[in-house]
């Protein structure tokens, strides 16, 4: 009984994660071509990069996010190129408001991205 309800509560799951990739809101952009997913990935990476040595910075105790944010332009400006480079090739992506969603199967997780969130939150509150 308990091995059929784990299977119940596995496929239902599965399913819901199906449904939820399959019908985005309107403002969110489903990454599934093999050329947006290379290019979303390396989007990603540059902000995990960042978002990883801020942690550290604020996990430290040296200073609050907003100092430790800025504390990094070397990984600030290999993003905002990164936001470049993806925005000239894909300009759909960095309309404000406009959401970036993409569900790695492989690896059982997804991602979200809101370029000019980052660009008006972060990236420009450093300069």
């Amino acid at each position: 009984m308990f091995r059929k309800m784990i299977l119940l509560c596995t496929l239902s799951l599965l399913l819901a994660i199906d449904l939820y990739a399959g019908d985005l809101p309107s403002h969110i952009i489903k990454i599934t071509e093999q050329s947006e997913v290379t290019d979303f990935k390396k989007l990603d990476n540059a902000l995990d990069d960042l978002t990883n040595s801020v942690s550290a910075c604020v996990d430290s105790g040296k200073s609050d996010y907003e100092t430790c944010s800025c504390q990094f332009p070397e990984k600030l400006e290999v993003l905002q190129l990164t936001i470049d480079e993806v925005t000239a090739k894909y300009p759909s992506w960095g309309v404000e408001g406009k959401g970036l969603y993409y569900y790695d199967r492989e690896q059982n997780q997804s991602s979200n991205i809101f370029i000019s969130t980052i660009s008006t939150h972060l990236i420009e509150q450093c300069k």
